[in-house]
């Protein structure tokens, strides 16, 4: 049996939301508008820089002319801040170099442009865990589609006979691991819209010193029942 652990980036591995916000309130500030708060836009980050914009314009009653245009000035921005203040959750690194001793094969599936997530990634120096990463476009589809987890995979081409546990932080990460038919654990520091206790996912976690555990947990419990 293969054991696979997926995780996403934004909320899950790492806090963006600083440099994501800086990034908006640039082009929010450029078009004669209110700043937002880290706080208003960690709702909204998963799903991603047009929701922002679009929400951002809608709550000042501000009507868009061209999204696309504005998208582009928000990555723009973005490219130039998006390593300034974002950083690891606490245990972060610990916890991947553990599951990685401990035989669980790890890979990363974000909606974020692939170019960002493999920047950070090594910016934060935690890529040489990962064995296959993706973003949002990577392929032509993206979370909550299943197939962004399972081409993700596919991407070694060396696993086979799978079993696999999906950690992250919204609903988006939840509906993926539900349409793959993987149970789901949630981190309840990260990124989310609406209270993820509605959600029936497996378990949540405060602290990634807690996360191998539940991972176990799971993983004896395929063996008992297969």
């Amino acid at each position: 049996m293969t054991k696979i652990i997926a995780f996403d980036l934004d909320g899950t591995l790492i806090d963006s939301a600083p440099d994501i916000t800086f990034a908006l309130n640039k082009v929010l500030v450029n078009n004669k508008l209110k700043s937002v708060s880290n706080k208003e836009v960690k709702n909204l980050i998963g799903n991603g820089a047009k929701a922002l914009i679009i929400d951002s314009f809608n709550k000042q009653n501000t009507k868009i002319r061209d999204i696309n245009k504005l998208t582009e000035m928000f990555l723009f921005e973005y490219k130039k801040c998006f390593k300034n203040q974002t950083r690891l959750y606490k245990n972060v690194d610990r916890t991947l170099e553990l599951l990685r001793n401990n035989n669980y094969n790890l890979i990363l599936v974000s909606n974020k442009p692939e170019y960002y997530v493999k920047k950070l990634l090594d910016h934060l120096n935690i890529n040489h865990y990962f064995l296959s990463v993706s973003g949002g476009d990577t392929f032509p589809f993206r979370k909550p589609n299943p197939e962004h987890l399972f081409s993700t995979i596919n991407k070694t081409r060396k696993f086979n006979n799978i079993q696999g546990i999906f950690v992250g932080d919204s609903k988006f990460d939840f509906m993926c691991a539900q349409n793959a038919n993987w149970p789901c654990i949630l981190f309840s520091q990260g990124y989310s819209d609406i209270d993820i206790e509605q959600l029936d996912c497996y378990e949540i976690f405060d602290d990634y010193k807690d996360l191998p555990f539940m991972i176990n947990q799971i993983f004896a419990y395929y063996k008992f029942h297969s």
